[in-house]
């Protein structure tokens, strides 16, 4: 009697002896497609590979979002600034008002992401404001983000 020959074996061996391909960054895979509708223009290809699994580092390159994440057991949103400076990567959890008052190696900082008003502002240790107006967007099923789209004049 002849073995029956299966598609999915022919396809396995054959794949079986090609190279594999590894991530340079190895990362894990994500565990949902990002959205598309997410603007390419403001964010890093690194968001792109991190996707729902995120770090304490912004993806943006502005070196500041708001993440949010639903968590299943207490079903609430935690919101959580994350900024990237010379003192390395940091993330505090915020209110949903978006805004934070925080020390580190170079002093005070004040910083408030309004996303409903799709804005937002950084004030450093030297009293400086610099404002932005805002995008957000899901970026897998239970993560939402904030993140500067562009520098503008501070009017608020």
């Amino acid at each position: 009697m002849k073995p029956k020959f299966h598609k999915a074996t022919a396809v396995g061996l054959l794949l079986a002896g090609l190279p594999s391909l590894a991530s340079p960054l190895n990362v894990t895979a994500l565990a949902a497609p990002l959205n598309s509708t997410v603007d390419a223009d403001t964010l890093s290809l690194h968001l792109a590979r991190s996707g729902c699994h995120q770090s304490d580092c912004p993806d943006t390159r502005f070196g500041v979002d708001i993440i949010s994440m639903y968590t299943e057991p207490f079903r609430t949103w935690l919101y959580f600034l994350r900024w990237q400076s010379v003192c390395g990567c940091h993330k505090e959890q915020v209110f949903a008002d978006g805004c934070r008052s925080f020390t580190t190696c170079t002093g005070r900082h004040s910083v408030c992401f309004d996303w409903h008003g799709g804005r937002g502002h950084w004030i450093d240790p030297s009293g400086h404001k610099t404002c932005w107006y805002l995008s957000s967007d899901y970026i897998c099923r239970q993560t939402w983000l904030a993140w500067p789209k562009i520098e503008v004049a501070c009017t608020w």
